[in-house]
């Protein structure tokens, strides 16, 4: 503020003349306080302008109203500005590419995917949102990828499962194979065991045991001859009932009684009758005996 000399009081010269001094005294006293006044009122109206301009802004500061931030993330660019606006915020927001790759021309083309301040910081209503968002068309191309992959993994495990079906089906058709086969051989195995232990099929010539063989001068039996089955072969060499059983007394009496009494000859079996030039032996030459006759015809041994 600054500072004026106060101006001095003239005072007046005293006349001569008495009556005149005390009015003039008030004259002079009245000057001076008109004087002052004129002074003093443009100071104290610069002083009131100023502290009222400093007070202003300080009031302004204090009643400035604050804003909650909505939440805008997920909407589009266009959307989540209407709503910043409708929640009282006056500064359009600034956007951001997620990606930093592009600019942000038309709102409605992006979606929010973040905000700064975040949803529910009180904030002044003129400052400004930053609104980080993603073009709907990468984000497009990504749900696509997504759907892409989700699609081919989907495929994958159904060929997979189809693969491991159709590999347990041929596993089990397989294994129903082997089956059937090892069934079979078996079977044919039975069969023919059961076939050897029999007859050989041509003669139908049985014996019950290797003594009934012997009896019957036909041991030993090889494979292939009649009354041969695995049965009598108990070493499985293709020869049965090579080794002659025991004979009893009653068994060397029968077959003196069959072999001739005279000649005293006697053949252990047709291939032996057979090796000595014999066959076929006929009913009482010497060496014929109902064993070598299987067929009981009084020939015996008539057949190779």
């Amino acid at each position: 503020m600054p500072i004026m000399s106060r101006p001095a009081c003239v005072r007046p010269v005293p006349s001569q003349s008495a009556p005149l001094r005390p009015r003039r005294r008030m004259l002079s006293a009245g000057g001076c306080l008109v004087a002052l006044v004129l002074v003093l009122t443009p100071v104290l109206a610069g002083c009131d302008g100023a502290a009222a301009q400093g007070s202003t802004p300080t009031g302004a500061a204090t009643t400035q109203a604050l804003v909650t931030v909505p939440d805008v993330v997920g909407m589009k660019g266009d959307v989540a500005t209407e709503a910043l606006e409708k929640a009282g915020l006056t500064q359009t927001p600034s956007y951001t590419d997620v990606d930093g790759k592009e600019s942000v021309w038309k709102p409605s083309n992006w979606s929010v995917t973040a905000q700064d301040p975040v949803a529910g910081t009180q904030v002044p209503a003129d400052q400004a949102i930053t609104l980080t968002v993603n073009h709907d068309s990468a984000k497009a191309a990504a749900s696509a990828r997504a759907s892409a992959s989700a699609a081919a993994q989907a495929s994958a495990s159904a060929s997979a499962a189809a693969a491991a079906e159709e590999q347990a089906r041929q596993e089990a058709a397989r294994a129903a194979e082997e089956q059937a086969q090892q069934q079979a051989q078996q079977e044919a195995q039975t069969e023919q065991s059961q076939t050897q232990e029999q007859s050989d099929g041509s003669s139908g010539t049985y014996y019950a045991d290797c003594a009934d063989a012997w009896a019957a001068g036909a041991a030993p039996l090889h494979q292939g001859e009649p009354g041969y089955r695995s049965g009598l072969d108990r070493d499985n060499d293709g020869i049965a009932c090579e080794w002659k059983p025991a004979r009893t007394e009653s068994d060397q009496t029968q077959v003196q009684e069959q072999s001739d009494g005279s000649s005293g000859t006697y053949y252990k079996n047709c291939a032996e009758a057979r090796a000595a030039g014999a066959a076929p032996i006929y009913r009482g030459e010497p060496g014929y005996r109902s064993g070598l006759d299987r067929d009981n015809d009084g020939i015996a041994c008539e057949r190779k």
